[in-house]
């Protein structure tokens, strides 16, 4: 999303066209692959669940953010703004997910021998599963008890997404995180689908 939000602010007119070369020629930062080898359907199907829509200028179509994430976005900031000036401020907590490997990053790493100030370097051969963990936290640390560990779903090497869904979330928030709220807090987390839903008490 940072490369169409690079072309905004550079005022470029942004087509599917014009996205699929540049991402073509942009690498990961880390790993070096390709941020993208699909297709101009596959990108528009991926824009779309991103919050991208197209609107029709001078008979070309040109990429835009949806308006409705746009207003969401200009929501959140304002409520941040209000709690972050308000004499009664809430304490800012994050939630968020991310993914280990069991065997390790697959990058080359250094290592130490005894207290020996040289350190050698070495490649983890396997990756292994990939298994999912959250966590929450804020400018007083972690908050205690709120740690989970996902155990690996089988296509957990494609997206880590898959190894979280609604209910897994919602236990992990109802048992882990609630309970171990110990004050009043603002809890910050981003817009997966499995954190957008209406529970009924």
């Amino acid at each position: 999303m940072e490369v169409i939000y690079d072309f905004k602010r550079s005022k470029k007119h942004l087509t599917l066209r014009v996205l699929k070369e540049h991402l073509r020629t942009v690498t990961h930062r880390r790993t070096g692959d390709v941020l993208f080898k699909g297709g101009t359907e596959s990108l528009r199907r991926l824009l779309y669940k991103l919050g991208f829509n197209y609107v029709l200028d001078n008979g070309t179509y040109y990429i835009r953010e949806n308006p409705r994430i746009q207003l969401l976005r200009t929501q959140y900031l304002l409520r941040f703004h209000a709690n972050y000036i308000s004499p009664d401020k809430l304490d800012e907590k994050y939630q968020d997910e991310t993914w280990v490997y069991m065997g390790g990053t697959g990058q080359r790493v250094r290592g130490w021998i005894n207290k020996d100030v040289r350190s050698f370097s070495r490649r983890t051969t396997s990756l292994g599963d990939r298994s999912t963990i959250s966590h929450v936290g804020g400018r007083k640390g972690w908050v205690e008890g709120a740690l989970m560990f996902l155990a690996p779903h089988k296509d957990s090497k494609e997206d880590y997404h898959k190894s979280m869904n609604r209910d897994e979330f919602l236990r992990h928030f109802r048992e882990d995180i609630l309970p171990n709220m110990t004050e009043p807090s603002l809890l910050i987390m981003d817009n997966a689908s499995y954190h957008r839903m209406q529970v009924k008490n």
